[in-house]
């Protein structure tokens, strides 16, 4: 089974027009082959926009809220766009990040409990456009490689269900590459080596959980179990007595 680029992710920018060129310019950072952005320049002639930006804004992984004065006036922006927004990162349905284009003077902004992409200097107010958009991008492209982990650890327990155990390791391998030091994952793939008998990959697979976080109980008394059933009795018990 193939999984390499099985999933892109949504993304969705709420702006000003007024800050057209800026979208731009943060586009042009966050370009990547497995994702798909989306803002209402694909709106063609005859097609119902206000329908088209809605049914964008609903499938969308993660929505950037692109702020401004002009963006904080704009009601749609703030009374539609960014009201769906919130609603959906509420439901755990979206990732929603505000990046701050230009000053703006909003105190009681309703995106406030969200962590800001640049909280401590908007772009324009960066000595290096290029550089404030680059790191943007960095901290967008963690949100993408979360929701690319999550797609396929889904598809990993789905097969698992259906006992489909070498094509779940494949997807667990590949929601490894967007978080290589994802504690949790590395026991699953642990468990899974297990019941395909291939004890001393899974026995890796802990040790290397264990080495993230050391205090890992589960994982030490599954590496325990898997010294046992290969004879190593002496490692096993020094094992043991770690998770004691």
């Amino acid at each position: 089974m193939t999984m390499r680029n099985r999933y892109t992710v949504k993304i969705f920018c709420s702006y000003s027009h007024k800050d057209k060129l800026l979208k731009n310019e943060l586009e042009e950072q966050l370009e990547r082959a497995d994702i798909s952005g989306w803002s209402d320049r694909d709106i063609y002639p005859g097609t119902n926009w206000e329908n088209e930006i809605d049914e964008n804004l609903e499938k969308a992984d993660i929505i950037l809220l692109l702020i401004s004065p002009d963006f904080k006036a704009s009601k749609y922006c703030t009374g539609k766009e960014m009201v769906i927004a919130l609603e959906r990162e509420r439901a755990n349905k979206a990732y929603v990040i505000p990046i701050l284009l230009r000053s703006v003077y909003w105190p009681d902004a309703p995106y406030r409990h969200l962590q800001i992409a640049n909280p401590n200097e908007p772009v324009t107010n960066s000595p290096n456009r290029d550089l404030a958009f680059a790191e943007i991008a960095t901290k967008v492209g963690r949100a993408i490689d979360s929701v690319l982990k999550k797609q396929y650890s889904q598809d990993a327990e789905m097969l698992i269900k259906s006992h489909n155990y070498e094509d779940a390791y494949t997807a667990y391998k590949q929601a490894l590459g967007y978080e290589p030091e994802d504690v949790v994952l590395y026991a699953r793939i642990g468990d899974l080596l297990s019941q395909l008998k291939r004890y001393e990959d899974a026995l890796r697979a802990y040790e290397e959980a264990i080495r993230l976080k050391p205090r890992n109980e589960q994982c030490l008394i599954a590496k325990g179990n898997l010294l046992v059933l290969l004879g190593r009795y002496e490692e096993a018990l020094a094992t043991y007595q770690v998770a004691i």
